[in-house]
């Protein structure tokens, strides 16, 4: 370690664990193929840096009560808003790709034995029709089941 880094550590301990964290994150995207994509990399920043501004374990002593139940509830924000980022990306992303699956399905089942145009639009409203109530269902599963396992 240099003599910047021993100081800047003495200094303020958050901003050098917020540049560790920004150097791991940006090494991690760039060499691994399951990099972490542009828009999500800034808000996992955020919200690390905020952990770790909020939850600072060279705090000094004397904080008052009020201080730590105000962190603990940005924090508690901070991880519910997450939870339902990640909840609602899964079920929205897994009723896509299901109603595209099923809306192909469903043309060229009705193909057969209907007319080209009815048999669009009967698969274009029906997979319209099944990713509405695919997100609202998976959305509750994933909710349900990531509550019970976490």
């Amino acid at each position: 370690m240099d003599l910047s880094v021993l100081l800047s550590w003495h200094l303020n301990p958050t901003i050098l664990l917020s540049k560790q964290l920004n150097e791991t994150v940006s090494s991690i995207s760039t060499s691994s193929s399951l990099a972490l994509p542009d828009s999500g990399t800034p808000f996992l920043l955020l919200v690390f840096s905020l952990t770790f501004t909020l939850f600072n374990p060279l705090r000094p002593s004397g904080t008052p009560a009020l201080s730590l139940a105000l962190n603990l509830l940005i924090f508690l924000f901070l991880s519910l808003s997450l939870y339902i980022y990640f909840t609602l990306f899964i079920s929205i992303y897994l009723s896509i790709y299901l109603s595209i699956y099923l809306s192909i399905y469903l043309s060229i089942c009705t193909s057969l034995f209907i007319s080209i145009n009815l048999s669009l639009f009967i698969s274009i409203y029906l997979s319209i029709y099944l990713s509405i109530y695919l997100s609202i269902y998976l959305s509750i599963f994933y909710s349900v089941f990531i509550s019970i396992y976490l």
